[in-house]
């Protein structure tokens, strides 16, 4: 049967439905048309396996004749309530959409209805299960939605769609269970396109799901296939509220300010970007695994480009929380930017929480970052493996780190590939391993740092140790060169102790090939309580090859400088005698406090290598004259490098040392990085 209804711009009202019904609505399985139709106050109580106002189901799966609905109007409706929830698949419009020749919907208004359902449930349609067309100007405006699988337009998009020009706004979609967002809670593996569609002054609320979640202020669960482009929620003055509860044990809040968790593509439509303005709040005091994102809870798969997160993300706890992503496991991250206040606990970071594979260029973060647990990064919190294969470039983050230790003005623990990234905010830790670009070098990993740079100071408390302008520790094969640090290091009452102005320290048995650490630079001043260095303050590895480096500091200071302990110098505080050390210089009016301070003008520390052990103030070769072992027995091997007095660091560097013009502008005292 099929049936065409012109509605006129008449208005049904008062339409009821009676109680355990199937097909409960006006039109029940709609074969055919309706247009210009206006229904008010329509009460539908719960019944059947699909239920809407206007019909249960757009189309029946053999249906002959494609289902068109435009120009409707439905308001002050409402489909199951908080006392009379229904138990199956609810949609103000439509229950289901399964028409076997497909459905169009276009120029839909809902406004202050509502839908409760323990099942599937949307402001619009609840699940489709055909080829759907939603196009025009499609409004859900002051709609409570409430169920499983929830969304505020679609609960679950179970087939292929086109949809574009749809706003949600003024209402809250409650969730619960898992795969909820106030557009759409989740999409099939097919390639539907979302696009130009919008959440305004809206919230989503999974306070009580307890099990594992997929929740998002546009989507839940973005699937692969499909692709959104030029899609927004909330707006500057006006941001969506994402409230989260605590998940169960073993159980992840994998949920984001735009999607929960995307496999699928999240782009730009023509020069459109995907917005997301947005306030995470959440339940859970603990620091379990949660996975939550300004932008994305978690993404693999797929490419996310273009897209921009501007949150407040205040008070949070658990692991695995980035201002732009909470977990970033595959494909590609690029061109997105995230501005804010971003806290957690292990593994949070201003950009993205924590990265085991895949690669992110081109993005940047700025605000403030705040955590009380470890390994947090003003980019990237860090990464969880040793084995982990990322390539990370043209990145930057003005993100200010404070909270507890093995934290990076970029990343807290590395891996991988480092390339023309920056970090220009300061960082302030109360544990150790703490650095202006990275906390530490993952142990038995391989990591490699070209052309990147850190600007901000870093300051610890407590006399904790490892702490560098660069690295705070190096834990597994590095290769750094071409990179700089400007910013201050320590503090002169509570610096930490190996202290360097580049790197704090290098030891760990798990380093198989060796740190080759080329042409770089520190020129800010370096504070520790103990055996602090310009650019390195203690290397207890002979793997260790410096070559062309500078250590322009004005003060390198320590507290403690006793001869049976610690050691400071201008550039290495204690070497190991026999590494490689060529070519590397210091400040001439560098302020120095050590056991051994030579004419700072004039001292010119021979090269070291295996053959050619460190030398000492008499010229000798040093040797390991400490007895007993442990902590208490440090061997003292200050290493001082050459000086080159009445030159800048620009000139000394492009006319001494030969570093690439291609590379670094030496027009300032300063070289930078082009």
């Amino acid at each position: 049967n099929c049936i065409h209804f012109d509605g006129n711009d008449f208005i049904l009202s008062n339409v009821t439905s009676a109680q355990d019904q199937n097909y409960q609505s006006i039109f029940g399985c709609l074969n055919g048309t309706v247009q210009n139709l206006k229904v008010d106050k329509a009460v539908m109580v719960p019944g059947g396996k699909y239920s809407g106002v206007l019909a249960s189901h757009l189309g029946a799966a053999g249906s002959t004749v494609k289902t068109v609905v435009k120009d409707v109007i439905i308001s002050n409706s409402t489909l199951g309530t908080a006392e009379n929830k229904g138990t199956h698949k609810f949609g103000i419009l439509a229950g289901g959409a399964e028409n076997g020749k497909g459905a169009e919907v276009s120029n839909i208004t809902i406004s202050d209805c509502s839908v409760a359902t323990t099942n599937y449930a949307g402001g619009m349609i609840a699940q489709t299960g055909c080829n759907l067309v939603i196009s025009g100007t499609n409004q859900v405006v002051g709609t409570d939605v409430y169920g499983s699988l929830a969304g505020g337009v679609i609960g679950f998009a179970n087939s292929l769609i086109t949809m574009s020009g749809c706003t949600y706004s003024d209402g809250t979609v409650t969730a619960t269970s898992t795969n909820s967002g106030c557009m759409i809670g989740s999409t099939k593996e097919v390639a539907s396109v979302i696009s130009d569609c919008h959440v305004r002054n809206a919230v989503i609320d999974a306070t009580a799901v307890t099990a594992e979640m997929y929740c998002g202020g546009f989507i839940g669960r973005l699937n692969k296939n499909v692709t959104v482009k030029g899609c927004s929620v909330g707006t500057e003055t006006d941001r969506v509220l994402v409230k989260l509860g605590t998940p169960a044990d073993a159980k992840r809040a994998i949920s984001g300010g735009f999607a929960g968790l995307s496999y699928g593509v999240i782009t730009k439509n023509g020069d459109v970007r995907n917005k997301a303005y947005v306030e995470i709040t959440c339940t859970n005091t603990e620091n379990n695994k949660m996975c939550i994102g300004g932008f994305v809870g978690f993404h693999q798969y797929n490419v996310i480009e273009y897209c921009d997160a501007d949150v407040v993300m205040n008070g949070l706890k658990g692991t695995y929380i980035g201002g732009f992503c909470g977990v970033h496991v595959d494909n590609t991250i690029q061109y997105c930017t995230v501005t804010g206040s971003v806290s957690g606990g292990d593994f949070t970071g201003g950009f993205v929480g924590e990265v085991d594979a895949g690669t992110i260029s081109n993005c940047t973060a700025a605000g403030t970052l705040t955590t009380t647990a470890t390994t947090v990064g003003g980019f990237i919190g860090g990464t969880n493996s040793a084995k982990a294969t990322c390539t990370i470039s043209n990145n930057s983050t003005s993100m200010n780190v404070s909270g507890a230790g093995l934290g990076g003005g970029f990343v807290g623990s590395a891996v991988g590939t480092y390339t023309s990234n920056s970090a220009t905010g300061n960082v302030t830790s109360t544990g150790s391993h703490a650095g202006g670009f990275a906390g530490r070098i993952l142990e038995s990993s391989t990591a490699s740092f070209s052309k990147n740079f850190a600007t901000g100071t870093v300051t610890t408390v407590n006399n904790q140790a490892n702490v560098g302008g660069f690295i705070g520790y190096v834990g597994g094969n590095l290769t750094m060169e071409n990179c700089y640090a400007t910013g201050n290091v320590g503090t002169s009452s509570a610096g930490g102790n190996k202290t360097g102005g580049l790197i704090g320290y290098t030891l760990d048995s798990s380093i198989t090939e060796g740190v080759k650490i080329t042409n770089c630079y520190a020129s800010g001043n370096v504070e520790g309580y103990a055996t602090s260095g310009g650019l390195i303050g203690r290397t207890g590895l002979s793997s260790v090859e410096m070559n062309g480096c500078v250590a322009w500091n004005s003060v390198v200071n320590s507290q403690k400088n006793d001869e049976g302990r610690y050691s400071s110098a201008a550039v290495v505080g204690t070497a190991y005698p026999t590494c490689t050390l060529t070519n590397n210089y210091r400040k001439p009016d560098m302020s120095l406090t050590a056991i051994w301070v030579p004419e700072m003008d004039t001292f010119q520390h021979d090269d070291v290598s295996p053959e050619h052990p460190l030398t000492d103030m008499d010229g000798e070769a040093m040797n390991d004259t400490s007895t007993g072992s442990g902590q208490d027995h440090y061997p003292i091997y200050p290493y001082h490098g050459k000086v080159d007095a009445g030159k800048t660091l620009s000139v000394l560097a492009r006319d001494v040392l030969g570093w690439s013009p291609d590379i670094w502008d030496f027009t300032g005292d300063l070289p930078v990085l082009k």
